[in-house]
């Protein structure tokens, strides 16, 4: 069964280097696996479906490689991925399923950041939820919007080594964060941002 499924898996990745992810159909996919139309649809709904799971699948052997070495090891094994796989994530940004391309970053880089947060940190620090939920959030705006904008600019440049600086320059900021969560746990909140009151 996992045969099969990575099989289907394969042959998508060698037709989307080939031609444009929308002209490809689940017939092709299955003459070049030589299987029958149920075996896909056994192990996938639709081609979005076999799209995310490809990601999803990469991702998981990323993190659980670099899963004890932090954050910034497993952001940077994932964004390591995209750029490995450049020509299916063109293809996948100039087709109708460029909105799938958009989800599955957000969800990668909001899973990378939850999952290393709590078996790094979390043992250490005592943060709300609502502290918790700003942290990742922050991450994951940081980190999508690059691999955002190096699909928007035609990736040409180095994605990897752009986002490694970025989470260079800022190192130590996560600790810190998590310090003044931890701190001002119970008075934030209480804690009024609001500049203009109603």
């Amino acid at each position: 069964m996992k045969q099969t499924r990575k099989l289907i898996q394969e042959s998508f990745l060698a037709l989307a280097k080939e031609k444009p992810v929308d002209k490809i159909t689940v017939k092709e996919i299955v003459d070049r696996c030589q299987i029958n139309r149920n075996s896909f649809y056994y192990h996938f709904q639709d081609l979005p479906d076999l799209i995310e799971s490809i990601f999803e699948d990469q991702l998981n052997e990323e993190v659980s490689h670099h899963a004890n070495e932090g954050v910034t090891a497993v952001l940077l094994g994932a964004v390591e991925i995209l750029e490995g796989e450049h020509d299916i994530c063109r293809n996948i940004y100039y087709s109708k399923n460029r909105d799938i391309l958009f989800m599955r970053i957000s969800r990668m880089v909001t899973r990378i950041v939850e999952d290393s947060l709590k078996k790094t940190y979390m043992s250490r620090y005592v943060i709300s939820d609502e502290d918790f939920a700003i942290i990742v959030q922050l991450y994951r705006m940081e980190v999508a919007g690059f691999i955002l904008d190096w699909l928007h600019s035609g990736m040409n440049y180095d994605l990897t080594r752009r986002i490694g600086r970025m989470l260079d320059l800022r190192a130590g900021t996560l600790e810190n964060m998590l310090e003044k969560a931890q701190r001002t746990r119970l008075s934030a909140a209480t804690q009024d941002y609001h500049l203009h009151k109603k």
